[in-house]
């Protein structure tokens, strides 16, 4: 069994726009979380959580990023 967590923190800071006064974006922060089991050498199941707070944030002004989002699957190895 595996499970792993990352914090991805960042601060406020400016983004310099063309010919205009720079805009200040907001700091945020996300958590993802990842897990995997192993049954036996051949079959593996996973799962990644990520932005589990389902945190809304900005990292250009204007473009929108993920909201919480999952993948999870099963992979069997033939050898």
């Amino acid at each position: 069994f595996y499970i792993s967590a990352l914090l991805h923190a960042i601060d406020k800071r400016e983004e310099f726009i063309y010919d205009a006064a720079p805009e200040t974006l907001n700091g945020y922060t996300t958590i993802d979380v990842y897990s995997e089991y192993k049954f036996g050498k051949k079959l593996k199941a996973f799962a990644n959580f990520r932005n589990i707070t389902n945190k809304k944030y900005f990292d250009w002004l204007g473009y929108n990023t993920r909201r919480f989002n999952f993948m999870a699957g099963i992979t069997f190895r033939l050898n």
